[in-house]
């Protein structure tokens, strides 16, 4: 973007330790979980069923998305689909520098009159 290239440490950072990190504590926390209790009661089963939907339902998009978008991307093998559904589409591009200057003043000039 600068013409500069990213430190190794951080790409290896980005690609390797944050991923693995992420995995450890969420195996951790899966294994170390206890039911939720206020004192002495203890919630029933359907009300933590209830709290790891809602927990879940923000981050199931994602994988939903994921799999639709590799099922639908053309190619033959599966390897292929995946490398395909990973690159930017045609229709991903950058704009020209006169649109980013108007609207960026667009604001502005609706603020003015």
């Amino acid at each position: 973007m600068w013409g500069k290239t990213i430190p190794q440490v951080m790409v290896i950072s980005f690609k390797f330790v944050c991923p693995l990190f992420l995995v450890v504590i969420c195996c951790y926390s899966f294994y170390s979980y206890r039911p939720p209790k206020y004192g002495d009661y203890i919630y029933p089963t359907w009300a933590t069923a209830v709290g790891w939907l809602i927990s879940f339902s923000s981050l199931l998009p994602f994988p939903i998305v994921f799999i639709w978008t590799v099922y639908n991307t053309p190619g033959a093998t599966m390897k292929e689909k995946l490398k395909k559904s990973l690159r930017p589409n045609e229709y991903w591009s950058r704009s020209s520098p006169e649109e980013e200057f108007i609207e960026v003043l667009q604001p502005m000039i609706k603020l003015s009159t």
